[in-house]
């Protein structure tokens, strides 16, 4: 397998440099004259056409341990050369799965295999992907909501759920200083207001002080 990929690889070299020459931009100042370059990136057409099936899809692989780690530094040497040539891109269980002909259940159930080797290999993979997209989130390179999202789902995590806690405030009843304000009130109506106002104001106080 190993000779094979090799090939692979130096094919993948050549469609990335075509890619490049291709969707390659460039940005002009007002007197037309060329600032900065870069190159368009277009999701799409950068999974079917780096990522794509290396198996056809109506086939059904099975791998040993040695097979998936030289598939998964495949995909790890083609997700690198497209974020180092083209543009930011993140690394993606499933599309890791799509080009090795698995589906994204195959591949989960391979976690727990009978094999040590194959286990280790799955946990590693898992591992090497959530750390890449947690990078890049940090980075700002990726929202993080979205990446921490397709982690849970992908990755199988689990957030914990916090324990809810109830908290009760009871405040106590101060009639010293409720007392205290309705005197307070009482005295500058007494000084500035009409005894109207006095009473009305002085038998709001008093009934919320009873209430």
């Amino acid at each position: 397998m190993k000779n094979e990929i090799e090939k692979t690889k130096e094919k993948a070299n050549e469609l990335i440099e075509e890619y490049v020459e291709k969707h390659r931009k460039t940005l002009t100042d007002k007197w037309g004259n060329v600032v900065s370059t870069y190159v368009d990136v277009n999701p799409i057409i950068i999974s079917n056409k780096f990522f794509g099936r290396l198996v056809p899809i109506d086939s059904n692989p099975t791998y040993n341990a040695n097979d998936l780690a030289v598939l998964y530094q495949y995909y790890e040497f083609i997700l690198t050369k497209v974020n180092e040539e083209i543009g930011d891109f993140p690394s993606s269980l499933t599309l890791f799965c799509k080009m090795i002909g698995l589906t994204l259940k195959q591949f989960q159930d391979l976690k727990v295999s009978s094999n040590e080797n194959m286990r280790n290999i799955v946990e590693k993979i898992y591992n090497d992907i959530e750390e890449y997209n947690l990078a890049m989130s940090q980075m700002g390179k990726l929202k993080e909501r979205t990446t921490l999202f397709k982690l849970k789902s992908q990755n199988e995590m689990v957030e914990k759920v916090q324990p809810r806690v109830n908290i009760t405030y009871k405040q106590e009843i101060n009639s010293d200083k409720i007392k205290g304000n309705i005197d307070a009130y009482a005295k500058f109506i007494k000084k500035y207001g009409g005894s109207e106002w006095k009473i009305t104001i002085k038998s709001i106080l008093i009934s919320i002080f009873k209430s």
